[in-house]
């Protein structure tokens, strides 16, 4: 089982380059979007150190909460709101543990969740196709896969990770083009590999090896302890710069022979290490290794080093590391198979009284939404709608995809209700480029323009599919907005390189060039205009944007509109996305027959997200169109 290490070791240069030169642009996307939530990073044997790796860049570069977890304790550690991100890391995206571990992410409908896998057509991949918000990243390695331990596959995600979350924060990061380089720019007092392996010999022989870090560098001591024991190297104690003096410089006083300590510390931490070191017994074998600061580069040569320390080690016990050996029970162990905890599957109606009970202040008995929940589904089946009400980016377009029309299927179902006589109107926060998109060969049929009504910019100006001259682009802004740009500019600190604000008759539109977290932006914004403006102008969030409106304002607008045009009477079925308070459908969403396929509001009556487990978005949307008998101008939910 595995291949020899050193081999492995050969490669690793090859793999350095190819992950500097790949293209990274989708997940950085993916990240720019939901750096602010919490993430959990999930890897199991090898991949763990991954993630340990990439919750440090995430708490470097953007200063958010971030931590590795298993896949088990992912099970506990996702938040009972849905206020996180999940990244899942994986060389080959097949264990069982790791596909579980998504798919129980999936079902738990965190804010995102992501995938990174060393290979092609995964069976995370598979999983993936079921549900339309989750990403897998597949990135081949060019080493193939790793032997016993990973190694290429470790470094390569390492190199990803760094060059993902540098052009994600915009920071100018500078990258080495060899692993020398890369060795002899991140360690202080050493050139080479070859100068650190002459002052550790000593530390590589010993049977228990204490390795004390900075605290940035816990990623790196993660994989020494991972490799020497999962090679049956040796065991190791981890412990950070002050956790150690809380008693565990015990195990050297009655374990003097054959214990070794090793402290991975940063320039700043260099002094308080050293003194550390001075205190210990002088019998003992003991080094320091110093890293510089370079922004979590030093953090990819700590992964480097911890690879070649394995190797070192190895040679001095005889073991390869890379195919030590495994006996009948290990395996046997690694094939057992137990759920854990794990979901598999939802039902809705649990899915639908979970969501809701996310925005519910204390523990609501999940019976008492078990009841509000079949009360709104009689109410919603027995009623006959003649309108249809739908948001329009999230709900028919995914925001991966902004720019481009609904998919072919969401384009089908629209036709076929038109056809059946269904009155039909769209709400958004857009401007004409959502004419454009609808009149899209294959999106909506040129014979129903004259009958689609849509709300520009969240229902300020209404107007008809075929309406050349809606929304009125030569408008000035109202002088209900005048001072508003100049006064956000000036609390957030920031200039037209970081903000676009975009004004219109009706609205102003704030966006980030630059990431900034979607409640900063929101808060700064809210805080002017509760200041400044609260009669007179309201404060609404979609997920690219803020969108600042009068009060009178709303994506209701719509409905009135289409009330008026098929009868007051008549039943208007309303579908988006952020329908809970701040989201631009909240409005829209508080209507009697609303529905939901992303967040929801607390509301008994209304806003309910119906959707199996794990569909959210677009795939909603056709959930719930394919749901929609209609004939004669009538239709009913089934």
């Amino acid at each position: 089982m595995g291949k020899p290490f050193s081999n492995e070791l050969e490669q690793l240069g090859g793999t350095y380059e190819w992950a500097l030169s790949v293209d990274i642009s989708q997940p950085v996307i993916e990240l720019k979007n939901h750096y602010s939530n919490l993430l959990l990073v999930v890897g199991s044997g090898g991949s763990y150190s991954a993630a340990e790796f990439q919750a440090t860049l995430h708490r470097l570069f953007f200063s958010s909460i971030a931590m590795a977890v298993t896949p088990v304790e992912m099970i506990s550690a996702l938040p009972r709101d849905g206020s996180a991100s999940v990244w899942v890391l994986s060389a080959s995206g097949n264990n069982i543990d790791i596909r579980r571990a998504f798919q129980h992410a999936a079902l738990s409908e965190p804010k995102s969740v992501c995938a990174l896998v060393g290979r092609e057509q995964s069976k995370l991949k598979q999983i993936n196709e079921r549900y339309h918000y989750t990403n897998v990243y597949e990135y081949p390695l060019p080493a193939g896969k790793d032997g016993f331990l990973a190694s290429n596959s470790l470094l390569g995600f390492a190199t990803l990770l760094l060059r993902i979350y540098a052009s994600a924060s915009n920071t100018n990061q500078r990258i080495p083009g060899s692993l020398g380089r890369l060795i002899s720019d991140s360690l202080v007092d050493h050139e080479s590999l070859d100068s650190v392996e002459l002052i550790l010999g000593e530390v590589c022989k010993t049977k228990v090896v204490h390795v004390v870090y900075s605290e940035r560098y816990k990623s790196i001591a993660v994989d020494i302890e991972s490799k020497f024991v999962e090679a049956g190297l040796g065991s190791v104690h981890l412990a950070d710069m002050r956790n150690f003096a809380h008693g565990r410089h015990h195990w050297f006083d009655k374990n003097p022979e054959n214990s070794a300590i090793l402290f991975l510390t940063s320039e700043h931490d260099r002094d308080l290490a050293q003194r550390t070191l001075d205190l210990l017994p002088g019998t003992l074998a003991k080094q320091l290794l110093v890293l510089r600061d370079l922004n979590g580069l030093e953090l990819v040569a700590g992964i480097l080093l911890s690879l070649y320390m394995t190797h070192w080690r190895g040679v001095h016990f005889g073991i390869d590391p890379g195919r030590p050996g495994v006996p009948e029970y290990g395996s046997k162990i690694y094939r057992l198979s137990a759920n854990a905890g794990f979901a598999v599957s939802v039902n809705k109606e649990r899915a639908a009284c979970q969501r809701k009970m996310k925005t519910s202040l204390g523990q609501i008995d999940s019976s008492v939404w078990t009841g509000y929940y079949r009360q709104f589904l009689r109410k919603l089946k027995k009623q006959a709608y003649r309108g249809l009400v739908l948001d329009y980016d999230g709900t028919l377009v995914d925001g991966r995809h902004r720019g481009e029309p609904p998919g072919e299927d969401i384009c089908r179902e629209l036709n076929r209700l038109l056809a059946g006589g269904m009155t039909i109107g769209f709400a958004t926060g857009r401007g004409k480029s959502i004419r454009k998109e609808l009149r899209s060969p294959g999106v909506i049929e040129e014979r129903y323009w004259d009958s689609v009504v849509i709300g520009y910019y969240n229902g300020s100006e209404i107007g008809y599919l075929s309406d050349e001259d809606c929304p009125d682009q030569s408008a000035e802004p109202q002088s209900c907005f005048d001072g508003v740009e100049s006064r956000i500019n000036q609390v957030l600190g920031t200039g037209s390189q970081e903000l676009r604000i975009t004004p219109r008759k009706f609205q102003l539109t704030v966006e980030t060039k630059v990431p900034i977290p979607e409640v900063l932006l929101w808060d700064t914004v809210c805080s002017v205009i509760e200041s400044h403006y609260s009669n007179d102008l309201a404060v609404v969030r979609s997920s690219h944007s803020v969108d600042i409106l009068p009060r009178d304002i709303s994506k209701n607008a719509v409905v009135e509109k289409l009330a008026e045009k098929i009868g007051v009477d008549s039943g208007i079925l309303t579908i988006g996305d952020r329908g809970r308070w701040p989201g631009n459908d909240s409005a829209l969403l508080s209507t009697e027959y609303s529905l939901s396929v992303d967040e929801v509001s607390a509301l008994p009556g209304s806003c309910w997200n119906l959707c199996p487990a794990g569909v959210r978005g677009p795939q909603g949307t056709l959930h719930y169109l394919q749901k929609i008998e209609c004939g004669d101008g009538v239709a009913y939910l089934r």
